[in-house]
C-alpha cells in the first residue's frame, strides 16, 4: 500500500472526528454520532463537502437534525465521546465519498439528503472516471486498465476514489 495514501486517509479520517467531537461538544452533547459526522462532512473541503454544498445543503439544516437526535448533556469540563456508528464509519471509509455512503445508512440522514436531491453515490468509478485520473497523472492509476473488471475489494475502490478525487483537485488550481 502506498504511504501516502495511507497517510491522507489517516488525516481525513482525524479531520472528520475532530470537527465532529467539536460541534458535539459545541451543542453541549456527550456523543458525536452520524448527523455530527454529516456536519463535518459538509464542513470538509473534500469532494463530498463540496457535493453537499452544491446541492444546496445548508449547515443550519445539519444543526437541526443534530438536535433532533437524542443525546446525553455532556458533564462539566468532560469532552463529547464518538458513538459506536461513528467509530465504525471512520475506521472503514477511506474516503469523503465512502463516509457519505455509510452516512446514508441512517434514515434521517438520508431523508435529509434526499431532499436535496442526493442519492447514494456510486461504489465502484467508471472507466472514464479510471482515464481521467490516469490521463491527470494521478499516481497508480496506471494500474488500472480500461476495461479491466472492476469487481473489486470496497477498500481498494476507495482508494481509486481517492485518487480520483487528487486529481479533479489538481484540475482545479490549474
Amino acid at each position: 500500500m502506498d504511504s501516502t495514501l495511507d497517510k491522507r486517509i489517516a488525516a481525513m479520517r482525524g479531520s472528520l472526528m475532530d470537527t465532529a467531537l467539536e460541534a458535539a461538544e459545541s451543542r453541549g452533547q456527550r456523543l458525536a454520532g452520524v448527523a455530527h459526522v454529516l456536519y463535518a462532512l459538509y464542513r470538509n473541503d473534500g469532494f463530498a463537502g463540496r457535493l453537499l454544498r452544491a446541492h444546496g445543503l445548508e449547515s443550519a439544516e445539519i444543526r437541526r437534525l443534530m438536535g433532533t437526535v437524542p443525546n446525553m448533556p455532556l458533564a462539566d469540563g468532560g469532552k463529547p465521546v464518538p458513538n459506536l456508528s461513528t467509530r465504525r464509519i471512520l475506521k472503514h471509509a477511506n474516503d469523503t465519498l465512502e463516509v457519505l455512503r455509510y452516512l446514508q445508512g441512517n434514515d434521517q440522514v438520508a431523508g435529509l439528503l434526499a431532499s436535496h436531491g442526493i442519492g447514494k453515490p456510486d461504489r465502484q468509478p467508471t472507466q472514464a472516471q479510471v482515464l481521467a485520473a490516469a490521463q491527470a497523472g494521478v499516481e497508480a492509476a496506471g494500474l488500472l486498465a480500461p476495461g479491466r473488471d472492476y469487481g473489486m475489494n470496497p477498500g481498494y475502490l476507495a482508494r481509486v476514489r481517492l485518487m480520483l478525487e487528487a486529481a479533479l483537485d489538481g484540475e482545479g488550481a490549474r
